[in-house]
């Protein structure tokens, strides 16, 4: 039975991960050779983002400073792949020709083979689209069983023929597998759903294969596919009691689920946590105030407690009509300015980095914005988050518009004080500089122009317009 064997699962990974002595400063270098095409960069991340290294050649090297073993995202060129590294062990990336994919070297290079070979593997056995479909109910059951028992065996397999394998990433793998064929399953009604007489259905089998996993494994939460697993089948659950006529708000519904469905203290607290940053995410302010008390009263984890309600204050700060906190900004020539400099027009501030792949192309989009607003009186700055000034200034020659960057020093307390946890992102500021929006919607948004339109079309057009 599964829910016993991920007891004993993490049995294993306490008493190896018990044996490893680590340090903040622990350092993991990560070099290698890839094949890109000249000026494509080299991006590494984690699972959460919060971690970003950027490399322009395809000879490189990089150190991450890592307090636990973890799994990252290596994008080169138009090619993804996934990392798994660990404090002090070097990992070594070349381009393996015969293969189209990926060898490594050193010390974490088994586990990061397995991942780059699995991965190979799954494409092989997924349909041409990388979809599964099902004409009934069953047979949609059976496919999504298929290919998580084929990966199973991949994983059971490679262990045999790879002794170094390191036993606690094993662990962690066989897991994953588990959680993310059932997070598939319980994705596809709400996103996919299977194909039966050009209908998407509710899969029956979901709840049953849901009996196999259990949503109380604390020491599953490193592992990405896990917690996402645990609240999507919380929020199916709230979807359910709609149906059925509960009014309240889905993230409501599913934040009083949680202690009816979740029973290790620890998973309890992380999954408050992610509903209080989804609400908080949605701008319901008046939910998060009402859910507040419950929240700090529930959740026995003090830095995820602080965290929400430190966000929660922010936020608060954040609302239409506040005064806009100031922002520190450079020039190419590294002139200062100050965003108080600005008042006395509407500003649009857009804010990218080069390592955002989703940013670029909305930062031409930017172009177009100003050039079909051109009668109102509205400064539109974008404003590049990078370290690296060099690489900022060679995009922005390919763009009409002046380009700066927010001042190093001061660049932690902005992200802290706009809650910039995500790029893109945008802010409206009026002319007496008080925010319109500080979550405003981004160039690409189809609701942009008529949203400005709606908020500027009654105010007088008297200033003259710059673009930046």
């Amino acid at each position: 039975m599964l829910r016993l064997g991920f007891a004993g699962i993490m049995m294993i990974v306490a008493s190896c991960t018990s044996l490893e002595i680590r340090t903040d400063n622990d350092l993991t270098i990560v070099s290698g050779e890839l094949l890109t095409t000249q000026g494509e960069p080299i991006r590494i991340w984690n699972q959460t983002a919060s971690y970003h290294a950027v490399l322009t050649t395809d000879s490189f090297q990089v150190e991450l400073s890592l307090n636990e073993p973890g799994y990252f995202k290596l994008q080169y060129g138009t090619s993804n792949a996934e990392l798994y590294l660990t404090p002090g062990q070097d990992l070594v990336v070349v381009s393996a020709r015969e293969t189209n994919g990926l060898h490594f070297e050193g010390r974490s290079a088994a586990s990061n083979n397995y991942l780059s070979r699995y991965q190979l593997f799954l494409d092989s056995i997924m349909p041409s689209e990388g979809r599964l479909y099902g004409s009934n109910e069953a047979d949609f059951y059976a496919a999504v069983s298929q290919v998580r028992d084929a990966s199973l065996d991949y994983l059971s397999n490679f262990i045999v023929s790879h002794h170094n394998l390191d036993p606690v990433f094993f662990e962690k793998e066989r897991a994953r597998i588990w959680y993310r064929w059932g997070l598939l399953l319980s994705t596809f009604p709400s996103l996919r759903g299977y194909l039966s007489q050009g209908q998407t259905n509710l899969s029956p089998s979901y709840y049953s294969f849901q009996k196999e996993l259990s949503l109380d494994e604390a020491g599953l939460l490193a592992i990405p596919e896990y917690l996402t697993y645990v609240l999507k089948v919380i929020y199916n659950e709230g979807q359910r009691i709609s149906t059925e006529g509960n009014s309240q708000p889905e993230h409501e519904v599913a934040f009083n689920l949680i202690s009816n469905m979740i029973s290790n203290p620890l998973v309890k607290d992380h999954c408050y946590h992610r509903v209080m940053q989804n609400i908080l995410k949605s701008g319901d302010l008046q939910l998060a105030e009402q859910l507040m008390r419950s929240f700090k009263q529930y959740t026995q984890t003090s830095t995820l407690r602080r965290e929400i309600v430190s966000h929660y204050l922010i936020r608060k700060n954040l609302e239409p009509g506040n005064q806009a906190p100031p922002i520190m900004l450079c020039d190419e020539e590294n002139n200062k300015w100050q965003s108080d400099q600005f008042f006395g027009e509407y500003l649009y501030l857009f804010f990218w980095k080069i390592d955002c792949p989703a940013c670029i192309p909305v930062l031409k989009e930017l172009e177009y914005l100003a050039n079909d607003f051109k009668e109102y009186p509205i400064r539109y700055v974008a404003v590049c988050l990078d370290t690296s000034r060099q690489d900022q200034f060679e995009i922005k020659q390919s763009s009409s518009l002046q380009n700066f960057q927010i001042d190093t020093e001061f660049s932690s307390e902005f992200r802290t004080r706009y809650l910039i946890d995500g790029l893109p992102r945008a802010i409206l500021i009026d002319p007496e500089g008080n925010l319109l929006n500080a979550f405003a919607p981004l160039p690409s948004s189809h609701n942009l122009r008529q949203y400005l339109r709606d908020a500027l079309d009654s105010s007088s057009h008297d200033h003259t317009f710059n673009a930046y």
